[in-house]
């Protein structure tokens, strides 16, 4: 297990702090059984060269690698990361993510990773398990979580997303489904527990929505909205869109003039949303 703080003894060499699970419990080593385990459980994490020094000398992340050699020396079947990665800075941690990742495939073990952080979820697992109130409320591959949350609260919990309450109105061609909304009647996918004239939300994530100086002759889904903000984050414009009483949040690319309060045209494709029934309409259920 490697544990959020790590707990790394500080009175101890990295060698030391390594080898200390092989000195302890029911099955001892000799002492070149454990220099060999521990030297090969450095170098698996590149601190081959390290050993003598004390553990305090190391960084932020060559401590998160140390815990983890402690925690690979004795061979373990599953292993149990305990948010390893939220003591450091964003540019370690985006980092270590990939680190972490080479090492499990190339060690082939199987890994529980235990995070409230999104991004380390969808780009480290196989499988994730979204959970609320101690309940696993869905499991699938990365891409299905992202792209087809069963639920309103996963569709919140994993990524942003933007969301419209509604009224669903009937079932269309190719799976989709007509909702009424505040700003119009939408067209979307359906969850498979959606039926005519329940609660819906309609979700639709910020990467998803479009926005037009004028209105597309032919696309479907289009409403006017104002421009709330606009910020430029480097990748791209990050935009807040007044759609009625919603605020839709939206990334743009750099060749979009826009300037907060102007009016601008709100595209959301059908096969980018999603009907999901509402937290409320589940419950009474």
């Amino acid at each position: 297990m490697v544990f959020q703080s790590y707990a790394i003894w500080p009175h101890m060499t990295v060698f030391e702090n390594v080898a200390f699970p092989l000195r302890v419990g029911k099955r001892r080593l000799n002492n070149d059984e454990v220099r060999k385990k521990v030297c090969n459980a450095l170098e698996q994490v590149e601190l081959g060269d390290l050993g003598e020094r004390m553990a305090t000398q190391l960084s932020g992340g060559q401590q998160q690698r140390l815990a983890l050699a402690r925690a690979l020396v004795r061979e373990p079947q599953v292993l149990l990361l305990d948010e390893p990665l939220s003591n450091l800075d964003a540019k370690l941690r985006e980092r270590m993510r990939v680190e972490l990742r080479e090492l499990q495939r190339r060690l082939r073990i199987t890994t529980l990773y235990v995070t409230h952080d999104q991004i380390e979820a969808l780009s480290m697992s196989n499988v994730i398990a979204v959970m609320s109130a101690g309940v696993i409320v869905q499991e699938g591959a990365p891409r299905e979580i992202y792209m087809h949350p069963k639920t309103q609260f996963v569709a919140q919990f994993i990524g942003s997303t933007n969301q419209l309450s509604g009224q669903f109105i009937s079932r269309r061609e190719e799976g989709l489904g007509l909702v009424r909304t505040e700003v119009g009647e939408i067209a979307c996918g359906l969850a498979t527990d959606v039926s005519p004239g329940a609660d819906v939300v309609v979700v639709v994530r910020p990467e998803s929505v479009i926005l037009h100086k004028k209105r597309p002759p032919e696309a479907a889904n289009v409403v006017e909205g104002k421009m709330a903000t606009v910020m430029f984050l480097g990748e791209y414009l990050d935009c807040a869109v007044e759609l009625g009483k919603a605020v839709f949040q939206t990334h743009q690319p750099h060749s979009l003039q826009l300037r907060r309060g102007e009016s601008v045209w709100v595209e959301m494709p059908a096969g980018e949303c999603l009907a999901l029934l509402s937290e409320s309409s589940r419950k009474e259920s």
